[in-house]
């Protein structure tokens, strides 16, 4: 945790926010951006690390039965009102007003309507808490005449009472978490990222502690253990609060929470927050609605959990890099809507849009290729073992089709909070209901007319996120007045040519070489791989150079049309590569090294490559990155050799 002169950020941020929109000339760079998601990423690993083992510790233990699905269940709905009061709608509707007062000089306005956000929101969600306790008591009360009555089966009806037990033991963590997320929040604001990064790992090592606990303190079976989990979640909620207030204390932004509902700064949060947690009220709903259909429409146990641990490990790589690029860019793209820079700002999007792809899209290839070994690795121990692995392969199915959708899901990050530091919040609302609406639907008729199981859901999802990026990116390139039409229509008329033939000619290439015993094989691949790669760059390195890319200061559309040529061109060589380590390696035996082998060789093959071929390339994000995460001072030697430094 840093202190003093090492925490990044705090002293130009803080006294620019005293002293006027001017601030620093970090203060609104990208190199101070990527610097700060540097911070958040690192952290967030140390959080997800420990989750991975928590969750293989959870898989060893609970599997993924009846016991495991009510749990997850359970943790689902207060989970879910964390996304979208504390680091959803509430954040997002409070830290452009925040900063702005911040950045106008009127510090001691911004604590005050910080207090009176606090005070209301613990109130609120206090007096909604105690409701869904008293609505769950009732519900389980219930059962045994409405159970019945509504044809569930005694596997069901069990199944449902101890969700609901869990449910009532965990609803508090609303209230907990939800005050910690706005303490984050502010923290982010002045410029410290550090404490709110770190909170998530106090909940990981409260739930692994329970684990270990459990036998000693409860002892039973897993029916009865599973509930150490619930008390570890309020003991969790608790620690990330604890672990923020000295630095709050400290930046002197947090002050007696109020329920001045008259605050100038509190009425303006308001105004904005409706249509925001209308829209990620719809958002959160297909996290909620998948897990329903699963529990109610996927024959047997373990659809629920396996949803669950499958999504978990897609989030990795994206709270890593997108969200971690996402909780950074948030201030800066306020501050310059603050200041009125509309060209800044649409240059911020640029370059977080860039970054967020250059990380994604191969994060996305990766996941793809080694779904299953990745499953085997992180959650094939225990009783996630049983039925000969079945939950295991079903989990890698989960994470194929959540993974290919992991470049919509990073996105939807940036273009979200774009909106929102403009204080456009009905725009992402509107969006939201298409998106749950194509959700629903899709996963209707894929449950009804396929036999993909939970498959279907996450398949549903990734189309729902991609038809909200789609609709996010169109509405914001009309607010901020990029990118010129016919620099897009050149663009995406030579990539979709260009991807078009390729498949085409790949296709041809292995169908008639891979018949012929001379060349099947490694030839056959070869041949494939050259006939993909040659109409791609014969088609798109021209088109992307007539679009002034290569130019020292290219418009900002323009050097993301590039950046997204040289990072999908890097990716799909990198998948490539991946897929040939992965072929390469020998069936999985029973011992764990033949499993840690098939699990990480390719994705360290995958990481080294990417990084070789980015180099090879000269891909820009790349050599933005390796000066961010060197610092400052390789940065200005480079400045006073006289070497550039935009990539």
């Amino acid at each position: 945790m840093a202190t003093g002169a090492d925490d990044p950020g705090s002293g130009t941020t803080e006294k620019s926010a005293g002293g006027g929109p001017s601030g620093s000339a970090a203060d609104g760079s990208s190199g101070e951006m990527l610097r700060s998601g540097g911070i958040v990423s690192f952290m967030t690993l140390l959080s997800r690390i420990l989750g991975l083992f928590r969750d293989r510790l959870f898989a060893q233990i609970f599997g993924a039965g009846m016991a495991a699905d009510a749990w997850n269940l359970a943790f689902t709905i207060p989970n879910l009102t964390r996304r979208l009061f504390g680091e959803g709608a509430m954040t997002s509707a409070f830290v452009p007003v925040f900063v702005e007062r911040l950045r106008s000089g009127e510090r001691n306005g911004a604590v005050r309507t910080a207090s009176a956000l606090i005070g209301r929101v613990t109130l609120y969600l206090s007096a909604g808490t105690a409701a869904a306790i008293i609505l769950c008591i009732l519900l389980r009360l219930s059962l045994p005449a409405l159970g019945p009555a509504i044809g569930m089966g005694e596997a069901m009806m069990r199944k449902t009472e101890m969700t609901c037990r869990h449910a009532e033991l965990m609803m508090p963590y609303v209230v907990l978490i939800n005050f910690a997320a706005i303490v984050g929040a502010m923290l982010n604001s002045v410029g410290h990222f550090s404490a709110p990064s770190l909170s998530p790992v106090l909940l990981n090592i409260s739930l692994i502690a329970a684990m270990y606990l459990a036998p000693v303190l409860i002892g039973g079976g897993i029916e009865r253990q599973i509930f150490a989990q619930s008390y570890a979640v309020l003991i969790g909620g608790v620690l990330q609060i604890l672990v923020q207030l000295p630095w709050a204390f400290r930046k002197r932004i947090l002050a007696r929470p109020s329920l001045d509902k008259g605050d100038p700064g509190y009425v303006e949060i308001m105004r904005n927050f409706g249509p925001v947690v209308f829209g990620l009220t719809v958002f959160q709903a297909n996290v909620l609605i998948n897990q329903l259909m699963a529990w109610a429409f996927v024959p047997g146990h373990g659809a629920v959990t396996v949803l669950a641990l499958g999504n978990r490990l897609v989030q990795l790589p994206w709270a890593l890099f997108p969200l971690a690029l996402a909780t950074a860019a948030l201030p800066r793209l306020s501050r310059l809507r603050a200041d009125g820079d509309g060209g800044g700002f649409a240059r911020a999007m640029a370059d977080v849009t860039r970054h967020t792809l250059y990380l994604s899209v191969p994060s996305a290839v990766g996941l793809c290729i080694c779904s299953e070994s990745l499953s085997r690795l992180i959650y094939g121990t225990g009783e996630f073992l049983a039925n000969d692995g079945e939950y295991v392969r079903r989990c890698g199915r989960v994470v194929f089709w959540y993974g290919a959708g992991l470049v919509f899901m990073s996105l939807n990050s940036i273009l979200a909070r774009a909106h929102y530091a403009a204080k456009d919040t009905r725009t992402p609302a509107r969006i939201a209901v298409g998106s749950l609406i194509v959700n629903v639907s899709l996963s209707a008729a894929l449950l009804a007319f396929t036999n993909m199981g939970e498959s279907a859901l996450a398949l549903a999802g990734t189309a729902s996120g991609a038809y909200q990026t789609f609709e996010l990116a169109r509405t914001l390139f009309v607010r901020i007045g990029v990118p010129d039409t016919r620099r897009l229509i050149r663009f995406a008329a030579a990539a979709a040519a260009s991807f078009s033939v390729s498949c085409v000619l790949a296709a041809f290439a292995y169908s008639r070489l891979e018949g012929s015993p001379a060349y099947q094989g490694f030839w056959s691949l070869l041949a494939a791989g050259a006939a993909f790669f040659v109409p791609l760059f014969a088609i798109m390195g021209p088109v992307i150079r007539s679009l002034g890319a290569d130019s020292e200061s290219p418009p900002p559309d323009a050097a993301l049309y590039m950046a997204i040529y040289k990072i999908v061109k890097v990716s799909i060589l990198m998948g490539a590569g991946v897929w040939a380590v992965q072929s390469s390696l020998p069936p999985e035996g029973p011992a764990f090294v033949h499993v840690l082998q098939r699990g990480l060789c390719p994705v360290i093959a995958g990481v080294l490559l990417y990084w070789g071929l980015s180099s090879l390339f000269e891909v820009r994000e790349y050599a933005e990155m390796k000066r961010a995460l060197l610092g400052r001072r390789k940065a200005a030697g480079e400045a006073a050799d006289g070497k550039p430094t935009g990539g």
